[in-house]
């Protein structure tokens, strides 16, 4: 096996994200907004959505713009899932199930 490129944007940096805007574009609608962009997949296949850059303001517009004031979607925040699986790992060794997080 050869040597593994590393780059500071994986795709499971944000999943939905590089899923709307790569592998499943064809599946999903992204729009850009003054620099900003978001992306959701389309109501029949998916309810996930996602911005780019969660800390440009100009992708949470392109968001509403995708949204079109009439749909709902659900954002995952990574980091979030990563602090969860952490204390899963913890309470696992522990003995505690997932369940009881």
């Amino acid at each position: 096996m050869g040597p593994v490129a590393v780059t500071a944007d994986h795709v499971l940096d944000n999943p939905v994200w590089s899923s709307v805007n790569g592998a499943h574009s064809e599946l999903a609608d992204v729009v850009s907004v003054g620099g900003g962009a978001a992306g959701l997949y389309q109501h029949k296949v998916a309810p996930f959505g996602a911005v780019e850059d969660a800390g440009n303001p100009a992708c949470w517009a392109a968001l509403a713009s995708v949204l079109d004031g009439h749909a709902t979607c659900v954002l995952l925040d990574p980091d979030a899932v990563h602090r969860f699986l952490d204390r899963m790992i913890q309470n696992h060794g522990q003995g505690h199930s997932p369940h009881h997080l």
